[in-house]
């Protein structure tokens, strides 16, 4: 995700002692402020980027239609069934964060911790979107429906109303309930079943999607886990085997670890997770929504400070269910 810094000046800094820096440290900023590190990346894979224009984003669609039938010959047109969806609202919030730069700095003309500063600040951004993304997964691992960030709410609800991971998604139209949470440990046995669990899913009208779900995505907070789970897909012969057998699972997978994880999973724990990339963008998955690009703005404080603001807005959450299956959580159903 390429991210937009708008650096917006206040009227007479450029006349003061801060303007000697004012240029350069915007300049700066604006070069700099799009780089990320290979954790925020891994997010950016797991959750979707919309755009926004609207204090937040309504999200529906309408149901399958029926199958043809056969009507014999002259046979009428059956008249096709189909309806309105589940839809979830998902609203953007604000967030904000500041730091300051004393006139003795400028003074001293420390332009390379002013530097450290501003680096910090972006860094800052992109590392906030990041774990407010591995938290959505990590409290809906635990099975809580909503979780608080600086008083603010968030909800880890899909478009039925459960919990992103549930043993009980209700469909729409017709079918049974659908599980999308089990309690397996990691082998590669349970991975074979999950994915062929996510193969044969179904819509909301009861027909099978047919999924191909490409990516592992796990916590680094368990070596054994990370290492079971590279070695069952990256192994050529079947894992901890002598024989010649193939592995059913060898190029078929991504594994992502993510350090951010380990923070809101329950502690002890190991558990993994397959993601459907291409049916997360096409069918409203994993949602982040972003409204107003990262601004940062420069003014003069009462003290003299040189206070820099940065503010942007942005929405999260969950639409569909489908494109995650995630197993080793207690609670969950077998495999």
């Amino acid at each position: 995700m390429s991210v937009k810094v708008i650096i917006s000046e206040a009227s007479g800094l450029l006349q003061s002692e801060f303007g000697k820096l004012q240029a350069p440290l915007a300049s700066y900023i604006e070069k700099h402020g799009d780089i990320v590190a290979s954790e925020e990346k891994l997010w950016e894979r797991i959750f979707d980027t919309r755009e926004s224009k609207h204090f937040g984003e309504a999200y529906s669609y309408e149901t399958d239609m029926d199958d043809m039938v056969p009507v014999g010959e002259a046979g009428d047109y059956p008249s096709t069934g189909y309806q309105e969806g589940y839809n979830q609202l998902i609203s953007n919030m604000t967030f904000k964060q500041s730091f300051e730069i004393t006139m003795e700095a400028i003074e001293d003309g420390v332009l390379t911790d002013l530097k450290r500063k501003a680096d910090k600040m972006t860094r800052g951004y992109h590392r906030s979107v990041a774990r407010l993304k591995a938290q959505m997964i990590g409290e809906a691992l635990k099975g809580n429906t909503s979780f608080t960030l600086n008083g603010f709410s968030f909800s880890t609800k899909c478009m039925d109303t459960a919990c992103v991971f549930s043993t009980s998604h209700a469909p729409k139209v017709s079918g049974a309930n659908q599980c999308n949470l089990f309690s397996d440990a990691f082998s590669t046995t349970a991975l074979f079943k999950a994915k062929l669990k996510m193969q044969s899913v179904k819509d909301d009208d009861g027909n099978t999607l047919s999924l191909h779900p490409n990516i592992i995505l796990i916590p680094s907070a368990s070596p054994t886990l990370v290492q079971n789970v590279l070695v069952a897909v990256g192994s050529l012969k079947v894992p901890g085997s002598g024989n010649n057998d193939i592995n059913v699972h060898y190029g078929d997978w991504e594994v992502l670890v993510s350090d951010y994880l380990n923070d809101y999973i329950t502690s002890g724990t190991s558990p993994w997770i397959l993601f459907d990339e291409a049916y997360n963008k096409e069918a409203n998955g994993n949602i982040f929504q972003k409204r107003t690009d990262l601004v940062i703005r420069s003014e003069l404080a009462a003290n003299d400070n040189n206070v820099w603001k940065a503010r942007a807005r942005h929405g999260i959450g969950f639409v569909d269910f489908r494109q995650m299956l995630a197993g080793g959580v207690s609670g969950g159903s077998s495999l």
